[in-house]
């Protein structure tokens, strides 16, 4: 579960790494009792790789709409996302 959240901003920056330019901002978002040493390393990677701001969000609490347990338990990204949208 640690390792997908850490995959998931990997991922999605990797995916855009031409249109970021310097006045854009990261925001590192920690959920549930993700450790707190791992997210500024995931912060300050983002920051060193891509050459922009990054800032550590306060930590959420899990949203307890989006797990489920369709084949195993876990928490859904899409489904995070979707929440955050709306928020």
């Amino acid at each position: 579960m640690k390792y997908f959240i850490l995959w998931l901003v990997l991922a999605t920056l990797a995916s855009c790494q031409n249109g970021i330019d310097k006045k854009t901002v990261i925001g590192v978002q920690p959920y549930g009792s993700f450790p707190k040493s791992k997210t500024e390393f995931i912060a300050k990677t983002i920051d060193s790789f891509y050459g922009v701001k990054t800032i550590m969000l306060p930590e959420k609490k899990l949203y307890v709409a989006a797990f489920v347990t369709i084949k195993s338990p876990r928490y859904r990204a899409d489904s995070i996302i979707h929440i955050q949208k709306r928020a």
